[in-house]
C-alpha cells in the first residue's frame, strides 16, 4: 500500500464553512443504503458515486470503515444531494465530527460521469492512529 497522507492539509481543513456552499454528502460506510446508520438519511434520494484519490480501510476493531488519501485508488459509495443543515447537524453528532471525523469537501464522480463537490467524513488523526496501531 502506498500511503500518500492520512493527515489533512490546512487547506482541506479550512474548506469547511468558508465560502463553499456544498449541500451534497458522499457516504462510503455505515451511512450507505442498507447499513445501520442509513436511517439518519431517512429515505432521501441518492446516486451511486466514487471518490477518486482515496482508499477505504475496514477495521474489525472499529466496526466501521475509514478512508485515507491514496493516489490511483477510489472509494465506491453513494452521494446524497441537497441536504439541509438539519441533516448535516444530525449526522455530525452521530459521526462525532471534530472528534473522530472531519467533514471535508471533496470531488466525486457520479455513476453517470458528472463531477460534483460533496462533503465526506474523513477520519481524525486520533482515529487514524488507532487504526494504524492495530495493523
Amino acid at each position: 500500500m502506498t500511503l500518500v497522507s492520512y493527515n489533512l492539509t490546512n487547506e482541506e481543513k479550512d474548506k469547511k464553512g468558508k465560502g463553499e456552499d456544498c449541500k451534497n454528502l458522499f457516504v462510503y460506510g455505515t451511512l450507505r443504503q442498507g447499513k445501520r446508520l442509513n436511517y439518519l438519511l431517512d429515505d432521501l434520494e441518492y446516486i451511486k458515486a466514487k471518490l477518486p484519490g482515496f482508499k477505504k480501510l475496514q477495521s474489525d476493531d472499529l466496526g466501521f470503515p475509514v478512508i485515507i488519501k491514496e493516489e490511483n485508488s477510489e472509494v465506491k459509495g453513494e452521494v446524497y444531494l441537497n441536504l439541509s443543515e438539519t441533516y448535516f447537524s444530525r449526522i455530525d453528532k452521530t459521526e462525532e465530527e471534530n472528534i473522530f471525523f472531519h467533514r471535508i469537501i471533496v470531488d466525486i464522480i457520479t455513476s453517470n460521469g458528472n463531477k460534483l463537490k460533496a462533503y465526506v467524513y474523513y477520519p481524525s488523526k486520533k482515529l487514524l492512529k488507532f487504526v494504524f496501531k492495530k495493523k
